[in-house]
């Protein structure tokens, strides 16, 4: 049976995703607007990891993706967010 709980980063992976999509094809073009768009696409990876952590069925296969999510968290440093 499938939660909310293990549904969510999903959700939140969707949300990012559009709004970076978005973001990226509105009229004006700007540093600041590609940053945002390249910022909620890392922030859509960490969550697309945070959701097959929870799905994982084995510890290796959850340390493997928790592995890319620490990556994509520090890519996140890189655009000056906070990590969650």
């Amino acid at each position: 049976m499938v939660n909310l709980t293990s549904q969510l980063p999903f959700v939140s992976a969707a949300c990012s995703g559009a709004i970076a999509i978005g973001v990226l094809l509105r009229a004006r073009r700007s540093v600041a607007r590609w940053t945002l768009a390249a910022g909620m696409a890392v922030l859509a990876a960490e969550a697309v990891c945070a959701g097959l952590t929870a799905g994982a069925t084995s510890p290796a296969s959850m340390i493997d993706w928790q592995q890319w999510r620490l990556l994509a968290q520090s890519c996140c440093r890189g655009f000056g967010w906070p990590s969650a």
